[in-house]
């Protein structure tokens, strides 16, 4: 089972071994967008197989990781969309500009700093809040 600051660790391996297939029909006028169902359903098995109730989030991560892999899969930039396939999984973009933008033989002591600070590069977003609140948590 995945570690509980990042449980997109058990996804991440199922997305890599996905061919980088072009999700647009060629055929279709107007051009139609064809998702990768087979992966939302590899992805949805693993929190099942694992035993993981609803209560733990796992399959709405699962769902998360999935609708991030389709965005990146529909062109948008691998960095822009949340969560990235590496960690950090947050990564705001300007943090990612001034990493790479950094003399080489800093980039690696900078993005293994940047793995140890939660507050700038966190596992987890809320952009909008949640769905529901978890009370023993509060």
């Amino acid at each position: 089972m995945a570690s509980k600051e990042d449980v997109f660790d058990s996804f991440e391996k199922e997305i890599r071994v996905r061919p980088p297939l072009d999700p647009w029909a060629p055929d279709a006028d107007p051009p139609r967008y064809v998702a990768d169902y087979d992966l939302l359903a590899t992805l949805l098995a693993i929190p099942v197989r694992d035993g993981s109730g609803s209560e733990s989030g796992r399959l709405a991560k699962a769902i998360d990781a999935w609708t991030a892999y389709e965005l990146r899969r529909a062109g948008f930039p691998p960095d822009e969309v949340w969560p990235r396939l590496t960690k950090p999984r947050v990564l705001p973009r300007e943090v990612g500009i001034f990493i790479d933008r950094l003399p080489r033989s800093l980039q690696p002591a900078a993005r293994d700093h940047l793995l140890r600070n939660k507050t700038v590069a966190p596992s987890d977003a809320r952009v909008l809040g949640r769905a529901y609140v978890n009370r023993s948590t509060c």
